[in-house]
């Protein structure tokens, strides 16, 4: 059973294309099934009012897969000119690292063609997979159309879009396209004062302040894509946090992300994907989701070079300083944020909290959480000793209550 919570606005787009593929998966004897099993409501601020609204989630029960006689249609291969990518079907199954560097060859009747996609179908009981062109599919599906077959495959990528809250102004569009490298610094900069926030927040509830509603939004706001609403509200915003994107840092982290994607190793079809998308120059709206995601990725990657680069040319171990409650004056080269994430302090309202380290000339390292936007270039901090905490084996003074004083 594979549950999917769709915003009720998205309900009556989403019914229509699920009857379709219902109807043609019973007339070809495919199983398939999509019910409503529930609701839930939930309390969100509409970007276009700038005010709480209630709305309704329909809880939907989806399950299906386009097979006949063992065969099951799996994924659609499409050949972009960066590589292929994958659309795959309910059925979320690991494919063979071949069909990542495949070219548009049908697997029956061996022939290769200009085609822009590919079906890839597996035997059930054999765990024989096969890549097939549109006009041999059928002989797998027992004539079943490749438009069902499509529709099936971007069936989960509809799912989970309709559980996105667009409010008043509808923010994307299916035949919109964004210029990638553009588009990636607006995350970067969203990441940055605000943390990276999923499409969910921790109680399952869709978030429309999530990275991706975010950038999408103040992308829109500043190229001519919302309404005055949007853009006022958007722009007051990014005002507020100094959100800026023609800062040379934010196009030099773009390039290096960009640049640490194409040395990912293939080992699954997420590096493979971000590998894809982050080598195109333009990426439609279903893609924006994988792209930001790519942000995170790579600052945990990062931080995890510069630990494991620490651990090996620090000659000096860090060690607990003073005694809890201590007021100590902390001297150091560079204050690092390593991580940020938003939090709610009052059972309402939210923050951004960042956590910066430090160290001083012994070693010793340094903690700070706090919601003050802190320059790296900061050589003097006072704090009050909060706790003596351990990370992966080494020492750390965590402060608080501190003080910038150069």
């Amino acid at each position: 059973m594979t549950m999917y919570k769709v915003w009720e606005g998205n309900m009556k787009n989403l019914e229509a294309k699920a009857t379709k593929i219902r109807n043609k998966c019973s007339k070809y004897g495919c199983d398939f099934h999509f019910e409503k099993v529930g609701e839930e409501f939930a309390e969100v601020i509409d970007p276009e009012l700038k005010q709480k609204v209630t709305i309704k989630y329909i809880i939907i029960d989806c399950e299906g897969f386009s097979k006949i006689n063992d065969w099951e249609f799996v994924s659609v291969i499409e050949h972009t000119p960066n590589g292929n990518m994958f659309r795959k079907g309910i059925s979320n199954v690991e494919l063979p690292t071949r069909f990542r560097e495949c070219g548009p060859f049908c697997e029956h009747c061996n022939k290769i063609r200009d085609r822009k996609d590919t079906y890839i179908v597996r035997n059930v009981k054999t765990d024989e997979y096969k890549q097939v062109g549109k006009s041999c599919l059928k002989d797998y599906t027992n004539g079943l159309s490749i438009e069902i077959a499509a529709m099936e495959a971007s069936l989960r990528g509809i799912l989970e879009e309709a559980e996105t809250y667009v409010g008043g102004s509808a923010l994307r569009s299916e035949n919109s396209y964004l210029p990638m490298k553009e588009f990636l610094e607006y995350g970067i900069e969203t990441v940055t004062h605000f943390g990276y926030t999923k499409t969910r927040n921790e109680m399952g509830s869709v978030n429309p302040d999530s990275t991706k509603s975010r950038s999408i939004r103040y992308f829109s706001a500043e190229h001519g894509m919302a309404g005055n609403q949007t853009v006022e509200y958007s722009r007051k915003e990014m005002k507020s946090v100094g959100f800026d994107v023609t800062k040379k840092e934010v196009e030099d982290k773009a390039n290096a992300i960009i640049s640490w994607a194409e040395e990912l190793p293939d080992t699954t079809d997420y590096n493979h994907n971000l590998k894809v998308v982050l080598g195109l120059d333009y990426i439609d709206y279903s893609k924006v989701g994988i792209l930001v995601s790519a942000i995170p990725s790579y600052n945990r990657a990062m931080q995890k070079i510069e630990e494991e680069t620490e651990r090996k040319n620090s000659s000096k171990k860090s060690n607990w300083v003073g005694n809890i409650k201590d007021r100590v004056t902390v001297e150091t080269n560079k204050v690092e944020c390593v991580t940020s994430f938003e939090s709610c302090y009052d059972g309402y309202h939210t923050s951004i909290v960042y956590v910066y380290k430090f160290s001083d000339a012994e070693g010793n390292i340094y903690v700070w959480k706090t919601s003050t936007d802190v320059p790296e270039e900061t050589t003097k901090i006072v704090g009050t000793i909060k706790e003596h905490s351990e990370y992966k084996g080494t020492k750390q003074t965590v402060l608080t209550r501190c003080k910038v004083i150069c």
